[in-house]
């Protein structure tokens, strides 16, 4: 377990290595794209440092907060209009999430339904991690005691899960800084976890 965390500490070292000084066209769209990106990483080292801690429920709340931020940067720099783009940066609501996820499914002509069913699949859990739900006091409550308690896969996948997509928000704000070649990086490093 150790191991698996150093090398999400070595990812989220990494990714803040490159992100440091990252310059974006600012016009009103890119910068605040990646800053959701930027956000994502900040989630995924806080995530890795709470489980060192043995912090199980925050560290897994973060997961939909973390998610959230992707597809929001996702929707704001590739999807929004200029019109929703501009509510938002006014302190309106973005659409609701299963909406930005069918909207890049759009823009960015996916998969038919690849976000979608991962929606489907995974984000009431997600939220359940996040509000308190049944899935995180599981986590909680073994055999009539209240202890934190996670299966080595399960963290595994956990960290799997949000370091991948903090290298795909660097990915994502490279290529908006026209840094192909740490985009390139980036996209090789996430290739690397998903083959282990």
């Amino acid at each position: 377990m150790n191991e698996r965390l150093e090398k999400s500490r070595e990812i989220a070292d990494w990714i803040a290595s490159k992100f440091d000084g990252i310059g974006v066209v600012r016009d009103g769209r890119s910068e605040f794209a990646a800053t959701c990106y930027y956000v994502v990483w900040q989630h995924q080292a806080a995530v890795f440092r709470l489980y060192r801690e043995g912090l199980i429920a925050p560290a897994t709340a973060l997961l939909r907060c973390a998610w959230d931020a992707y597809i929001r940067g996702m929707w704001l720099s590739r999807a929004a209009s200029d019109e929703a783009v501009a509510a938002f940066l006014s302190g309106g609501r973005p659409p609701p999430q299963k909406d930005l996820v069918i909207a890049m499914e759009v823009a960015d002509e996916l998969p038919p339904g690849i976000l979608s069913a991962f929606h489907r699949a995974n984000y009431s859990e997600l939220c359940d991690l996040t509000h308190t739900g049944i899935t995180q006091l599981l986590q909680q409550w073994s055999n009539e005691e209240i202890c934190a308690r996670q299966e080595p896969e399960q963290m595994e996948n956990i960290l799997e899960f949000v370091d991948s997509i903090a290298l795909s928000s660097l990915a994502q704000a490279a290529v908006m800084a026209n840094e192909q070649i740490v985009a390139h990086e980036a996209l090789e490093r996430m290739s690397a976890i998903r083959r282990r």
